[in-house]
């Protein structure tokens, strides 16, 4: 599958390049050995800005200066760009790893944390579940399901009991699963929602705001652990009791909850 520039561009931000830097980088990588102008007209980076950029990107190693007249510009290969930020990354790391403990000090007990991004809100997800020891419950849509599948298993593997209700059609086949009954009311209330409780010791919920995009909440308090905890719990009961007891259900508030739904 072929990729833009912007996104390769914006990845290779993310390496710690400013955007005109990476856009000089990658223009240099995909056109070959170059003098100023040319990268300017062709980066799109303007001409009173490219050899502030060229200077810094020299500084950092990744291109060479030719001499001539005019100079020309040469990249460092990318494969080893690639190689450098990996073992950079692996090191600082490793530093931060093993000194954690004189990093961070203290924790507060009531820590209740705001998440924006529907990838950072899945990456927590997947890191609450990796942690897992004991008992995950989880409630989910479809997309959330294949995001979080792979995790859950491994999950499972390792021994943990997994609780989940889904929404939607949904081929989930991890520990135990219950459906949640499907009505319009329900999809107007609930589409795009989850919840997840970790060992009742970490939880989050996300949701899809339509003025404010993708936003979640990560806690460790033990009131709204008891919150989250609870919730899954009757609904999962609920959901239950409506399968199995269908037909004196629709008969009492209608095929679609009508009478019972607010």
């Amino acid at each position: 599958m072929e990729i833009s520039n912007k996104e390769i561009i914006e990845n290779i931000e993310k390496l710690g390049l400013s955007n005109y830097e990476a856009r000089a980088y990658v223009c240099l990588l995909q056109n070959g050995s170059s003098y100023g102008n040319q990268i300017s007209k062709k980066s799109g980076i303007p001409s009173a800005k490219i050899y502030d950029i060229l200077s810094k990107l020299i500084q950092k190693g990744l291109v060479y200066p030719i001499e001539g007249n005019p100079v020309y510009y040469h990249p460092l290969p990318f494969k080893e760009f690639l190689n450098n930020k990996k073992k950079e990354s692996e090191e600082i790391f490793s530093f931060l790893f093993s000194n954690q403990n004189n990093i961070q000090k203290a924790v507060s007990a009531d820590i209740f944390w705001h998440i924006t991004g529907r990838k950072n809100l899945w990456n927590k997800a997947r890191e609450i579940i990796d942690k897992a020891e004991d008992k995950i419950l989880i409630s989910l849509w479809e997309k959330e399901a294949s995001k979080l599948k792979d995790c859950l298993e491994k999950a499972e593997q390792r021994g943990v009991q997994v609780y989940s209700i889904l929404y939607g059609e949904i081929d989930l086949k991890v520990g135990k699963v219950f459906k949640h009954y499907m009505v319009p009311k329900i999809n107007e209330l609930h589409e795009s929602e989850m919840f997840l409780l970790s060992d009742n010791r970490e939880g989050m919920f996300m949701f899809f705001d339509k003025f404010k995009g993708w936003v979640g909440f990560y806690t460790i308090s033990e009131g709204l652990l008891r919150i989250i905890g609870n919730y899954l719990r009757h609904d999962i009961y609920l959901n239950r009791m409506t399968y199995e007891n269908y037909d004196l259900i629709i008969q009492k508030y209608g095929k679609n909850m009508e009478k019972m739904l607010i």
